[in-house]
């Protein structure tokens, strides 16, 4: 396998390989067709080591978290326990992302709302002159200004 990087990045990735074997790796699929998943009874958590007997894998986690804008990727080797105790760090990971989650896009063809945590400042998609971009607004009188 080859992988590609620039001058800089050289020395880290040697050091990772050293240290780390590459079991497998993930493509996402083309035109958004999903690879067939594993029989429930075949399936192992990645995270707990436990198998289809000794827990449930009814939900469908993505490898790559819908929070960047993947809606193809779904993992067959994640438990539901484990995937409920993970996803409570994409919230944090989506909190912390915070405005620029909003202003970029990330995961969603619609930028989510963004609400700050005091209510102060809100940005949510609209149209200015039939162009399509983002509104931010503060219920702050004046000019917020950088500390």
């Amino acid at each position: 396998m080859n992988i590609y990087t620039y001058s800089g990045n050289i020395e880290h990735l040697k050091a990772f390989d050293k240290d780390y074997q590459l079991k497998s790796m993930y493509t996402p699929p083309i035109n958004n067709q999903r690879r067939p998943l594993k029989k429930i009874s075949e399936r192992i958590c990645r995270f707990c080591g436990k198998k289809s007997d000794a827990t449930t894998f009814k939900s469908k986690p993505h490898i790559i978290s819908r929070l960047f804008g993947n809606n193809s990727g779904v993992s067959d080797y994640e438990c539901d326990k484990c995937n409920n105790h993970f996803s409570g760090f994409e919230s944090d990971m989506a909190n912390f992302l915070g405005l620029n989650r909003s202003v970029n896009a990330l995961g969603a063809q619609t930028p989510p709302t963004f609400k700050s945590y005091d209510g102060n400042i809100v940005a949510k998609k609209n149209s200015f002159n039939g162009f399509r971009g983002i509104d931010i607004e503060s219920n702050k009188q004046g000019v917020i200004k950088k500390n």
